[in-house]
């Protein structure tokens, strides 16, 4: 849950400072474009580089040059007068030296403006080839000439919706750092139905275990703030003064909040005090093992709000199983009727089948399988692991 966005001072671990580099003429689109952009890039958790945000005061502009080594994609928004920077374009050859993930973004401009420089590019050009080093002007066309040959997004395309080219680079920058992705089972047998019985309602970290931390609470209210709002280094006194901010600071805001593993009604009252903290479009998914945290909370839950996972019916239970013991190749004979038995006794707990499964093999005797199957079932109903 936690992305954090260092200072420009303490670089990342691993060498990646930032994950994203943007590189604009600020006259032309830092008000508009740029601004939505950014704050939509680090809402989805990507720690993106501004210079007006990340660029200390007194630091050398050279420092740049350095940000853009240790970032991971290169995103340019060639606009109309990008080219009059003489740092906007050693920005872009920099991120071709170091074969930097670049994103162009023609913004106003065509990318065979960019990539021929003509157009708005041509005049730049020609104003910088009378005044600097001839060298270092063809290493900036050599430059252009790969980024504008580079697939990207155009303002043009997108029917010259702002809003419409923000989102289309936000979800390409996702896609390629992976920030779309979720760790699911190997094997997710029957899966499908229970995340369709989810969405449904919806159209309608592990929070436990570091709530018993010292001061849990209150570094989950911080973790919070800074996760949700991008705010660090949030002192709160308590968690009474956490509730204050937090309410606060989403008053308003529609957002996506997973509280996982809730078991005690304090620490959904911390971190999710009322619907009233937040804006009615916002969706808020709250995990537990105890139902009555839910029904006695603030949030009003209501009944028909609460879902509760359904077992493996017989078919995905004998799947799931038949996978983790015979590679998914059909048993016979009593290896047949055995497993029968396991999945029945298993009550449909997909942790349960998969530790069986992986248990009883192929390799194992008839009288090996009859033994476990019978210790199985003195375990009484509900004892099982259920994940």
């Amino acid at each position: 849950m936690e992305t954090l966005t260092p200072s420009p001072s303490s670089p990342r671990a691993g060498g990646s400072e930032f994950e994203v580099f943007l590189s604009f003429r600020g006259e032309d689109t830092r008000n508009r474009f740029i601004g939505h952009l950014y704050e939509g890039l680090e809402l989805r958790g990507i720690s993106t580089f501004i210079d007006s945000e990340k660029l200390e005061k007194g630091e050398e502009i050279n420092k740049l040059l350095e940000y853009i080594e240790r970032s991971k994609i290169f995103v340019p928004i060639f606009s109309q007068c990008f080219a009059e920077s003489k740092w906007c374009l050693k920005e872009v050859t920099k991120s071709v030296e170091c074969r930097k993930e670049i994103i162009p973004v023609f913004f106003g401009v065509e990318p065979s403006d960019v990539r021929n420089q003509t157009g708005p590019f041509r005049s730049a050009f020609e104003e910088h080839e009378k005044k600097l080093n001839q060298e270092e002007v063809r290493n900036w066309r050599e430059a252009l000439k790969k980024v504008g040959s580079l697939s990207g997004f155009t303002l043009k395309d997108m029917n010259w919706d702002e809003a419409k080219l923000k989102r289309a680079v936000i979800e390409s920058v996702s896609a390629k750092l992976n920030k779309n992705t979720f760790e699911v089972a190997k094997h997710p047998v029957g899966i499908e139905t229970r995340v369709n019985d989810v969405k449904k309602m919806l159209e309608n970290g592990d929070v436990r275990e570091n709530a018993r931390q010292h001061n849990g609470l209150v570094n989950l209210q911080k973790k919070f703030i800074e996760d949700i709002f991008k705010e660090k280094n949030t002192s709160l006194g308590d968690v009474d003064q956490g509730k204050i901010v937090i309410k606060d600071k989403a008053s308003g805001k529609r957002i996506l909040l997973i509280l996982d593993d809730v078991d005690s009604g304090k620490q959904l009252d911390a971190l999710a005090g009322g619907r009233d903290w937040f804006d009615s479009g916002s969706v808020i998914i709250i995990t537990t093992r105890d139902e009555k945290v839910l029904l006695c909370c603030n949030m009003k839950v209501k009944q028909h709000e609460i879902y509760k996972p359904q077992e493996l019916n017989k078919d995905e239970s004998l799947k799931l199983f038949m996978h983790h013991a015979f590679n998914d190749v059909q048993p016979e004979g009593e290896y047949l009727r055995l497993s029968n038995e396991v999945v029945e006794a298993a009550g449909g707990l997909p942790l349960t089948l998969e530790v069986l499964g992986s248990l009883l093999t192929c390799d194992m005797d008839v009288e090996e399988w009859e033994y476990t199957l019978e210790e199985l079932k003195k375990i009484p109903p509900g004892k099982s692991n259920r994940g």
